[in-house]
């Protein structure tokens, strides 16, 4: 696929606006396809595209705290899941249907059909795109108690998977390799002693 210039490529929202629509059919002659947004999402759609890995870099995402709006609408639908079963299942159970709905898994969700016609319109991914971050992960973290979490499985906040990928990726001539080593093989307790030596 040839590089289209920045101003012929569609916005990455789910609903790109009628005007950017129209100009990309009349300077390409044909509709968009998923690889001709614009980055992150052009990577996202040339992988669904080509079924394989590529070899250009994948594109930085900038990951935020969760959203207040789309973390809200998540809670709400688990929330209704959990009318008919435990915190816990209600969780495993969206994320299955999710999973299913996407496209991601070939296993049917074994949801009523009642239950997924909620969820179906309910379930907005536009706000989630708008405002990327590990959701699902931030669910966890947050609801820890009772039956919740029951396998205790917490995850690592991205900020600090992202600090250590910089830490672990940075120029050698930047940063002591003895310093970097300490670093990412010890974690917190690391930071904050090295914090209050120096």
């Amino acid at each position: 696929m040839a590089a289209l210039p920045a101003r012929h490529l569609l916005r990455p929202s789910p609903t790109p606006r009628f005007d950017d629509l129209f100009e990309f059919l009349l300077s390409q002659g044909r509709l968009p396809k998923l690889g001709d947004a614009r980055p992150p999402w052009s990577y996202c759609g040339l992988l669904l595209e080509y079924v394989r890995l590529l070899t250009e870099p994948i594109p930085h995402l900038e990951y935020a705290t969760p959203h207040p709006t789309p973390l809200k609408a998540l809670n709400r639908c688990i929330d209704h899941l959990a009318c008919r079963e435990g915190a816990w299942e209600a969780f495993h159970l969206f994320v299955n249907w999710l999973a299913w709905m996407l496209g991601v898994s070939t296993t049917p969700s074994t949801l009523s059909d009642t239950l997924q016609e909620y969820l179906y319109r309910n379930v907005n991914l536009g706000p989630l795109l708008e405002h990327p971050s590990d959701y699902l992960g931030a669910m966890l973290s947050d609801n820890r108690q009772g039956s919740w979490n029951p396998h205790a499985f917490f995850l690592t906040p991205h900020a600090v998977c992202e600090m250590m990928v910089r830490m672990t990726l940075m120029p050698t001539s930047t940063i002591c390799l003895e310093h970097l080593s300490q670093f990412v093989w010890h974690g917190y307790r690391s930071l904050s002693s090295h914090h209050h030596k120096n």
